[in-house]
């Protein structure tokens, strides 16, 4: 019996510390993030990842996310990412990655202004007994977000080597532009 609990505690141990430091596999850690600091031709996205509980159902998912249409990275549990974005009206979909399930899009639109910085959470869930991992993407400041307890990544892949399904992304698109209200937080959202 002691020999049980002690091999279950070994193992629950080094599962809790393997879910740690995974690191998503279109993306690589960086120890030393560089400062969050506007740029004067360019708006900055930073996208982040605080879950709450990383023991919470569905919450392991990697979420890929993209900008119009171009595969920009991912987040995993307390990771963030921050890219560069061209003055505009851009779209940003998110979707998390779960074995088996079709996951539905999470969409923001913004009108991103040169010399701005966004800032967009993620997290995920999964229902119980649900099929399904969604994806929550909110809008926040910056002081909303503790970047001391994130892991800073870095998008190191080939620029196309994901694709968003066509019908998938102007379905979201739809329900963004058809449903002002239910996005009212995000269209009224307009940086730091």
């Amino acid at each position: 019996m002691k020999k049980s609990l002690l091999l279950f505690s070994t193992l629950f141990v080094l599962v809790l510390g393997a879910c740690g430091t995974h690191i998503p596999a279109h993306m690589v850690l960086n120890e030393n993030p560089p400062g969050i600091v506007a740029n004067d031709s360019k708006a900055i996205l930073v996208v982040t990842r605080e879950q709450t509980s990383p023991m919470a159902y569905g919450s392991g998912a990697d979420v890929n996310v993209f900008l119009d249409d171009d595969f920009i990275g991912q987040t995993t549990w307390y990771s963030y990412f921050v890219k560069l974005v061209d003055p505009g009206r851009h779209y940003v979909f998110s979707y998390a990655i779960a074995p088996m399930q079709a996951a539905p899009i999470s969409t923001v639109r913004f009108d991103f202004n040169a010399g701005k910085i966004y800032y967009l959470r993620h997290s995920v869930r999964t229902p119980p007994m649900a099929f399904t991992t969604f994806t929550t993407t909110e809008a926040v400041s910056p002081d909303e977000v503790n970047f001391a307890d994130l892991k800073y990544l870095e998008f190191n892949s080939l620029p196309g080597s994901l694709l968003i399904p066509d019908a998938d992304k102007e379905a979201a698109i739809r329900d963004f532009d058809n449903n002002p209200e239910k996005f009212r937080n995000i269209l009224d959202y307009k940086g730091y």
